[in-house]
């Protein structure tokens, strides 16, 4: 059983690359935006995304965002969120004299389950708000009533405890400590898509972010591995090209000296050479037929009908008998 390493494994980027692609970005994305005339988004920039390639699809599912803490957030303090709690009227009360800044919506379980029935007001309720968080008593049936859409928008509820007194008194710090994080799923397939900053930001630290959220990638999926699990890595934004800083053979860099075949080639190359085989057998079988239809002795048509035709003696026997139930005439 291998042991799984507790620090993190040392870094393959070049930060200088990697700066390098995120200025890149940003005055691609900046130059698109004075092309286009929206001012408003030059003053409030773009969110970068990290695309991260895995070597191979990932194995392990899970529904629930795992948050990423980043050296320089870069979402606002400040997000208008959404609160779902079981049906419970006093501890919505409760919540709601917190007066927690950025909370707009205290919902409870019953009222989204009356919404997950019409899908326009399922679109409308992922719009409206910025965050969504779900108390962990009702968080799993919450996910399953409000449908794809928050899914595809990446707006899944993030739980929070509330069973207790302290958890409910903690809820503004819980608040603050998510929005300094970037959510990160566990995939399904070989691509990881991260927010990592914002075209606001510096390249440094937008760098730093990567190199950041990377680690804990790793940590996350596979730590023995290390590096090895990923192919490559590049940042993009909603509306831009992918620029790459980072790219690696699926073998791996430190195997490439080996020139083994794969274990994939070794089990074709296997049974190509049983078809072979199999064919000669099945080739000698019918040679040593052939040979035996040879040497056995073939009935001509002119012995059949010797053998159809009868003797002398068969013949007068046969007029014989033939005479004698033919009456004379007379």
């Amino acid at each position: 059983m291998s042991s799984v390493p507790k620090r993190v494994p040392a870094s393959r980027l070049d930060k200088e690359q990697v700066q390098n692609a995120v200025d890149a970005l940003i005055k691609l994305s900046s130059k698109r935006k004075q092309q286009l005339r929206l001012k408003d988004l030059l003053e409030e920039g773009e969110d970068i995304i990290l695309n991260i390639t895995l070597q191979k699809a990932h194995e392990r599912k899970s529904t629930n965002p795992i948050l990423l803490k980043l050296p320089h957030p870069f979402l606002p303090e400040i997000r208008e969120t959404c609160l779902i709690v079981r049906d419970n009227e006093e501890l919505k009360a409760d919540i709601k004299d917190m007066n927690i800044p950025g909370l707009r919506k205290i919902m409870q379980f019953k009222k989204v389950n009356i919404l997950s029935n019409v899908y326009s007001e399922r679109i409308k309720l992922c719009d409206s708000y910025d965050l969504f968080i779900a108390d962990d008593a009702i968080l799993s049936m919450a996910k399953s009533r409000l449908g794809k859409h928050f899914w595809k928008t990446k707006k899944v509820p993030i739980k929070v405890k509330l069973s207790k007194d302290s958890q409910i008194k903690k809820l503004p710090q819980r608040i603050a400590q998510i929005n300094k994080c970037t959510p990160f799923y566990l995939p399904t397939a070989s691509l990881i898509s991260i927010k990592i900053g914002n075209t606001t930001q510096s390249p440094k630290d937008v760098s730093e972010n990567i190199s950041t959220v990377i680690d804990r990638v790793i940590m996350t999926l596979d730590p023995a591995a290390g590096w090895e699990l990923i192919q490559s890595l590049a940042v993009t934004t909603q509306d831009s090209i992918s620029i790459p800083f980072f790219n690696q053979l699926p073998s791996g860099p430190a195997l490439l000296s080996k020139p083994l075949k794969s274990e994939k080639r070794k089990a074709i190359e296997e049974s190509e050479d049983e078809e072979e085989e199999e064919e000669d057998e099945i080739i000698k079988i019918q040679a040593e037929k052939s040979k035996k239809l040879k040497t056995t002795p073939e009935v001509t048509t002119t012995q059949t009908e010797k053998a159809k035709t009868p003797s002398k003696v068969e013949s007068k026997e046969i007029e014989k008998k033939q005479d004698t139930k033919t009456p004379n005439k007379k």
